[in-house]
């Protein structure tokens, strides 16, 4: 694992390669982090945490975990997945 901080575009690095090849996520000096991100720039995709807010892109229902549950959201709706398959709506548009 490594942390880097990229002199160019003021952001931290971090993943399983050396600079910034194959980084796995970002964290930019206005506090938005990419995670799962290619992106050199401010994210907007993945999960972005900006301000107070969290956002999630719409995605499918993920596979069940017995391991515990998935918070993702669908269609606008906020959604948990329990470890049984369970699904819950946490809030909707």
């Amino acid at each position: 694992m490594m942390l880097e901080y990229d002199y160019t575009n003021d952001t931290f690095m971090f993943g399983s390669e050396y600079s910034g090849q194959g980084a796995s996520g970002y964290i930019f000096r206005d506090g938005n982090v990419g995670i799962g991100t290619t992106a050199r720039t401010a994210p907007s995709d993945k999960l972005t945490i900006s301000g107070g807010t969290i956002f999630l892109r719409n995605t499918t229902a993920p596979s069940t975990s017995g391991a515990g549950g998935n918070i993702f959201t669908s269609g606008g709706y906020l959604i948990y997945r329990g470890s049984s398959g369970t699904i819950t709506e946490l809030a909707v548009p």
